[in-house]
């Protein structure tokens, strides 16, 4: 077989991840038993996010969810404090603090009484596995407000 008569090999086709923009941070949202893991930035209000949950959760886990409201692991901390639907998610009472660390948000639909409870809400994988939740990766840098 000469060099002009072998078969072209199959270059495998990468597809690329979009990146986030610069000023938006990665978070955790539980909802019932899943995490959307995404990304917020400085224009989102707590009622984009709720929204946008809502959306994602009845797309990809096929739940109508009612969402009641949003709150934090630092805000259930704190006297199980829910936010207003039209801060601004960077403007959250302890979002500066909750910086350095991993953030993660609840979107309750019935109770916040139970994501209040001790051991709760998982604080790595492997509690996100023995906890029975599903991880849902996120890459959608075009939601909420910020447009």
């Amino acid at each position: 077989m000469t060099e002009e008569s072998k078969p072209e090999e199959a270059v495998p086709v990468v597809e690329e991840v979009p990146e986030p923009p610069s000023d938006w941070v990665k978070v955790d949202v539980l909802c019932e038993k899943h995490i959307l893991r995404m990304y917020v930035g400085p224009k989102h209000t707590v009622k984009d996010l709720v929204s946008y949950v809502q959306a994602k959760m009845k797309e990809t886990a096929k739940a109508d969810l009612d969402c009641k409201g949003l709150t934090s692991t630092w805000a259930l901390a704190e006297d199980k404090l829910v936010f207003c639907e039209d801060d601004h998610i960077f403007e959250l009472d302890g979002w500066a603090e909750a910086q350095p660390t991993k953030i993660q948000f609840v979107a309750f639909s019935d109770n916040i009484n139970e994501w209040a409870e001790e051991d709760a809400i998982p604080a790595n994988e492997e509690e996100e596995k023995a906890k029975g939740f599903t991880v849902l990766e996120i890459a959608d840098y075009e939601w909420g407000s910020h447009k």
